[in-house]
């Protein structure tokens, strides 16, 4: 289980961190400290959430920070009222499930696939046949075959499907990831890191010795997240026809 809870500190994707630092970004843009001058109760919870260089200055403020228009100590108090009331509006201990789905779990593997069609925006092929229960309960069947929903309260957030492949020239196994999204909402919360560990855990069950998964050019979120845990090798990715 992930459990995200308030606190300082944190690792690099705490949610609380990315919603001080957006606050900060759009309130004061033009580049000063933003805890030059700030009072040490407020200094503390810059440092805490690792925003001792924010931005600031601005044509309201003289170096001590502030948002265009707007007087520094002003600024640093209005941030600081949306960091805390921010804070204080989340909960204070999210626990996320991460599950690996068996052959029972058709309308969580079903709910995967919505997500994933809402947060790629793909709309399906209107020729290709439906995916229906039948369908995903002999897809859960196969031993090849590996979906792990993230769940809050009950509720898919996240979701990694993925298989296994056996190699031929060795006597071995590679996992594809094939396909991996968190909803829009709960990004930022170490949900795609909690799916990666726990599909190491189901690779390393399965025999296969390493996971390897593409990602669209462009892609900058998913680049920083697979960079964590390998170099890029840049291929060619073809997709050939079978009719």
């Amino acid at each position: 289980m992930l459990h995200v809870m308030k606190g300082r500190g944190g690792p690099p994707d705490h949610p609380y961190k990315s919603y001080c630092r957006e606050t900060l970004a759009h309130l004061t843009p033009s580049g000063e400290p933003v805890n030059r001058g700030v009072p040490r109760p407020m200094r503390a919870v810059f440092c805490g959430y690792g925003l001792e260089t924010g931005k600031g200055g601005g044509d309201g403020g003289s170096g001590t920070g502030g948002a265009p228009g707007m007087d520094g100590g002003v600024a640093i108090h209005r941030i600081a009222n949306i960091i805390v009331e921010t804070i204080s509006a989340l909960p204070m201990n999210l626990v996320i499930d991460t599950r690996v789905l068996n052959s029972r779990d058709i309308d969580l593997l079903r709910s995967i696939v919505e997500l994933f069609a809402r947060e790629f925006e793909e709309s399906p092929d209107p020729l290709a046949p439906r995916a229906d229960d039948g369908y995903l309960a002999r897809l859960l069947a196969r031993e090849s075959f590996v979906a792990i929903a993230a769940l809050a309260d009950g509720v898919v957030v996240g979701g990694i499907t993925g298989h296994v492949l056996p190699k031929t020239g060795e006597a071995r196994s590679e996992l594809y990831l094939y396909d991996l999204a968190v909803a829009s909402d709960w990004r930022r919360r170490g949900i795609a890191t909690a799916m990666i560990e726990r599909l190491k855990d189901v690779a390393r069950e399965k025999d296969a010795h390493v996971i390897f998964v593409q990602a669209d050019v462009g892609d900058a979120p998913a680049i920083e997240l697979y960079s964590r845990y390998s170099a890029r090798r840049d291929v060619l990715h073809f997709e050939i026809p079978c009719d």
